[in-house]
């Protein structure tokens, strides 16, 4: 099966990922300690917000629509870079303003000017996002894991270069980090051309009504899920000191270690486009299950060794992001099943499904992360972030079980066919890769 085949693929490329992504964050953490990290952090939560209130929800309509609708690929993809243009031109005064707001409230401790300075990653985000969608159109997943992993090499790459030759602070390693997405864009700009791609821009009036309409529907939620996801660090930064964001931010830098059956679901939206329901509930079904599997596999061992990794990698002053960790892990089995199911019912066109079940976990996430915060500082935003997650991915399972048609065992309980695939396909990859 080719999808399982390319979520293996995925799979090697999100470990290679994380392994990068844990490098630097290390080096980061080192360099800067806990206050110059939650300050790092606090640069991008404005970034990661108006990101997403600015795409309106273009990049999975582009998918949806060039799919599942049959409209020309090339003249979806002009009519996105063309809204997207718009959109970004009418929204820059209101960006302005409201960073400025956000500041006030939220990021005292950070200069203002770095802030400012961080807006210009907001279009250049956006245009990667879509870019890359263009890959997974076309089901060039090998295109599309190749750009998502020398994302974070360049990065670090660049970063360790200025390490030996300068003096390093949140500013040069924002300047860093610009410039890093500035080459990945090049060299993304280069593969389409390359795969004879044209940067037309047009406006047909079909098409943009196809893509405002499924956009629109999925905008709202993805604004929740960014929310969701951010929240907690959010009124961290309210409510408690600039230290307590860089070491809860390492907390959930960690979790990442174990985020990998995330990639499963990575590309299941773009086949759940092309595919007939009834088949696309089969298939969502067997990697619900094999998610499931990989999850529990990868979470067990670390209950028992958190401190001594946490202590390892970041030294003694994150000791305290030990407690708020071991209470994320279960993140990596609702985030899992949240995205699987999200991408079945968002690939039969029902985004909206998503939006409410986001917006009922952002009410939770808000109410107990403003009590649990309050009380209990980082461990209360790591309760938060985990009873928050497992509402969202309880919602979306019932809607999954529901317009599949599936039982609830059936797709819950691991089957040995299930893992039969999943140690064959892994023992395909592994000698791929040594090969």
């Amino acid at each position: 099966m080719k999808y399982i085949k390319d979520s293996f693929f995925t799979i090697g490329t999100r470990f290679l990922l994380v392994i990068i992504g844990l490098f630097s964050s290390i080096v980061l953490a080192r360099l800067l300690g806990p206050i110059g990290r939650g300050q790092w952090a606090q640069l991008l939560l404005p970034v990661t917000l108006m990101f997403r209130v600015l795409v309106f929800g273009l990049p999975t309509a582009q998918i949806y629509c060039a799919n599942k609708l049959n409209f020309n690929k090339k003249q979806v993809f002009s009519n996105v870079l063309s809204l997207i243009a718009i959109f970004s031109i009418i929204s820059i005064p209101i960006y302005l303003f409201g960073i400025r707001y956000l500041y006030e409230m939220f990021f005292s401790s950070t200069e203002y000017r770095l802030i400012k300075l961080a807006c210009i990653l907001v279009p250049v985000e956006i245009a990667l996002l879509v870019l890359s969608n263009t890959f997974l159109i076309n089901r060039g997943i090998n295109s599309f894991n190749l750009l998502q992993l020398l994302r974070p090499v360049v990065f670090i790459i660049l970063l360790l270069t200025a390490i030996f030759l300068i003096e390093i602070d949140v500013h040069m390693i924002l300047t860093i980090y610009m410039i890093s997405l500035f080459i990945i864009f090049l060299v993304m700009i280069y593969m389409l051309l390359k795969a004879k791609y044209s940067f037309s821009l047009s406006l047909n009036f079909k098409v943009v009504k196809s893509l405002l309409r499924y956009g629109l529907k999925d905008h709202l939620g993805q604004i929740f899920i960014i929310l969701n996801e951010r929240i907690d660090l959010w009124i961290i930064s309210y409510f408690l000191n600039i230290s307590q964001v860089g070491i809860y931010t390492i907390a959930l830098v960690a979790t990442k270690l174990v985020q990998i059956p995330d990639a499963i679901g990575m590309n299941l939206f773009p086949v759940m486009t092309i595919e007939e329901q009834d088949r696309g509930g089969v298939l969502s079904q067997k990697v619900l299950r094999i998610s499931i599997a990989i999850s529990v596999l990868m979470i067990l061992p670390l209950f028992l060794v958190a401190k001594p990794v946490i202590n390892f990698l970041y030294g003694n002053e994150f000791l305290t992001a030990v407690i708020p960790f071991v209470i994320l892990l279960p993140l990596t089995f609702t985030n899992s099943v949240g995205k699987i199911c999200r991408a079945y019912l968002s690939g039969n066109g029902l985004p909206q499904i998503a939006s409410f079940a986001s917006g009922v976990s952002l009410v939770v996430s808000i109410f107990f992360g403003i009590v649990f915060i309050k009380r209990w500082g980082i461990v209360g935003a790591a309760l938060t972030a985990t009873t928050s997650s497992t509402i969202y991915a309880g919602i979306m399972f019932i809607w999954f079980i529901k317009v599949s048609n599936h039982s609830v065992l059936s797709s819950l309980i691991v089957k040995p066919e299930d893992l039969r695939q999943l140690f064959r396909e892994g023992a395909g990859l592994w000698k791929k890769l040594v090969s």
